[in-house]
This record gives C-alpha cells, sequence and structure tokens, in this order.
C-alpha cells in the first residue's frame, strides 16, 4: 500500500509538515512574508540611521562599513549550521526561534543607538556589531525556516506562488526600511522605528504561537 502524505518523511516533496499551528495554507506565505519584511526592514534602517549616530560620535566611516557588512556576513555562516538544523526538525518551531530572536536583537541595536553616547566610541561599534552579528543569526532561521516550511505544506504547484509571495516580504522591507524609518527616526528618535518593528515582530510571535497548523 502507497503511503499518503502525512506518511511520508518530513523533508519529503509531497509531506505536509505536522507542526502545532492552525492555519489555512494561503496565511503560510502571508507569515512568511511579514517575517521576512520586518527582517529586511530591521536590517536596512541600519543604513539611514546609524551612520548619523556615529558621524556624531565621530566614529569613522569604514566602522559604519562593518556594521553594515555584519548582518549579512553571519547569516551566511549561519546558514552552514542552521540549514541542516531546520531539515531535522519542525520549520515553524525553528521559525518562532528566529521571529523571538529577532525581536530581540533588535532591541538591543535600539538600545545601543540610544547608549551610543554614553558608551564611547569603541563601546557603541562593540555593542553595534554584536547586535548586527546576532541579527544575522536570527535571519538565516527566518530565511530557512520559512522557505522549509512553505515546501513541506505545499505541493510541488503550489509551491511557487507560495514562495513568490513569501519574497515579496524582502522587496518590500528593502523598500520600507530606509525611507519611512528614516523619517520616523527623524520626528521621534534614532530608536523609533526598531521599536515599531520591535511591535511587529511580538505581533507575529504570537500568531506562530497561539495557533496549529489544521489539516491540509
Amino acid at each position: 500500500m502507497g503511503l499518503t502524505e502525512r506518511e511520508r518523511a518530513p523533508g519529503s516533496p509531497t509531506s505536509v509538515e505536522a507542526c502545532p499551528l492552525k492555519l489555512t495554507k494561503w496565511l503560510i506565505p502571508m507569515l512568511v512574508c511579514t517575517c521576512l519584511f520586518f527582517d529586511y526592514a530591521a536590517t536596512d534602517m541600519g543604513v539611514i540611521i546609524v551612520p548619523d549616530v556615529f558621524a556624531g560620535l565621530g566614529i569613522p566611516r569604514w566602522c559604519n562599513s562593518l556594521q553594515l557588512a555584519a548582518k549579512p556576513g553571519m547569516q551566511v555562516l549561519a546558514n552552514i549550521v542552521v540549514g541542516p538544523l531546520v531539515d531535522r526538525g519542525c520549520a515553524q518551531s525553528y521559525l518562532l526561534v528566529g521571529v523571538t530572536g529577532l525581536a530581540i536583537t533588535t532591541s538591543l541595536v535600539g538600545l545601543s543607538l540610544v547608549c551610543a553616547p554614553f558608551l564611547g566610541r569603541q563601546g557603541a561599534v562593540c555593542a553595534m556589531l554584536l547586535s548586527r552579528c546576532l541579527q544575522g543569526v536570527m535571519s538565516s532561521f527566518i530565511a530557512s525556516s520559512g522557505m522549509a516550511w512553505i515546501g513541506r505544506t505545499h505541493t510541488s504547484k503550489e509551491r511557487t506562488m507560495a514562495m513568490s509571495t513569501a519574497m515579496m516580504g524582502v522587496g518590500l522591507g528593502v523598500v520600507i526600511g530606509p525611507g519611512p524609518s528614516g523619517m520616523l527616526a527623524s520626528i521621534a528618535g534614532s530608536a523609533s522605528p526598531y521599536v515599531c518593528t520591535v511591535l511587529g515582530l511580538l505581533v507575529v510571535g504570537i500568531l506562530l504561537t497561539r495557533h496549529s497548523l489544521e489539516d491540509l
């Protein structure tokens, strides 16, 4: 007797992952899209906000370039470890880990900006580098587990549209991250865009926690 979709191995192309999330299929790409949006928005905020803070402290420009590169660089390295972890476990659980961690690390970035005048030049750069590196690790969890979750809960005919929907979050984050966040920072302070991002991530985390995957 042939195996049903639910009986196949978790990593097989037609398997349906039995994770604790009660969502219809079309909501899964939207959730992943939202996670990627906040991820890339939090990343690109630094392009506008951090250089002004560093310039005010007299920190060299190369330090700003270093902190901008720290996050994607660490994400590349973290993918080596995170990928196999996601393959062996529940993608949605790792997505929740990524969202929670990104909220914490984004809070650290905002806190680093607020405390930069009190930390001094070296302290501000070190705090920002640490925060950005941790952001990169959490971004690796979000990207890897988000795509894996879609792959495990959608058939081969559905995956193209689902992944296209999810990847819209990348473009939206890149567009909205530098522009509106820069305006908000000039009005309400450099940490305000990060506060808004953390609040959004908390909402996504609650959605991931409170629901469970319905029969697909």
